[in-house]
């Protein structure tokens, strides 16, 4: 199980996430994140193939390693003309991730500038899942 809802508040957007794992919750966001920039994919053969980037963090805790992932995302998609919405994990831990963004080529209708994690807000809810509050930087 994995989700995100997005909210619009006076202090800006703000992404929930929600996922059973934290591996689902950093899918759930990046998913997220992407939709709030409104993508269209590029109509060609060649961008209709899915395009992995490999990537290995490490953050002091999980917080900041889905801040790290979820920046990264953001910069690869702008230096590529691409647009994310899977990970592929060959490992994660509370302080360590490695794999590769997956996506396609795509156009941005609304990049954002950024993405931070808010403070205190991942945490393992009483349901067992894992839940994240993202601030996003227009």
């Amino acid at each position: 199980m994995q989700r995100y809802e997005i909210n619009e508040t006076p202090a800006g957007l703000r992404i929930v996430a929600i996922g059973s794992t934290r591996a689902g919750l950093a899918i759930a966001a990046l998913q997220g994140l992407f939709a709030v920039q409104h993508p269209s994919e590029v109509a060609s053969e060649e961008a209709a193939q899915d395009r992995e980037h490999p990537f290995a963090l490490k953050g002091a805790n999980f917080a900041e390693l889905l801040e790290k992932l979820l920046q990264g995302g953001l910069e690869q998609a702008v230096k590529n003309g691409e647009t994310y919405n899977h990970f592929r994990f060959d490992l994660i831990t509370d302080r360590e991730v490695k794999g590769a963004w997956v996506g396609r080529a795509a156009e941005l209708a609304t990049p954002v500038k950024g993405v931070t994690v808010a403070e205190g807000s991942v945490s393992k809810r009483e349901d067992g899942a894992w839940g994240a509050e993202l601030v996003i930087e227009e």
